[in-house]
């Protein structure tokens, strides 16, 4: 998943970098989906 979100992000901003998510939009994208992870036992 890392390689994917960073590569994603690669690309966007070197396509189109206005539209590219902020630090605080990807944080908190990040910060969503690992609250949806199973807990470690």
């Amino acid at each position: 998943m890392q390689l994917a979100l960073v590569s994603g992000l690669v690309m966007q901003h070197l396509t189109d970098p206005e539209s590219a998510p902020t630090t605080d939009e990807v944080l908190a994208g990040s910060r969503a989906l690992a609250a949806h992870l199973p807990e470690e036992e």
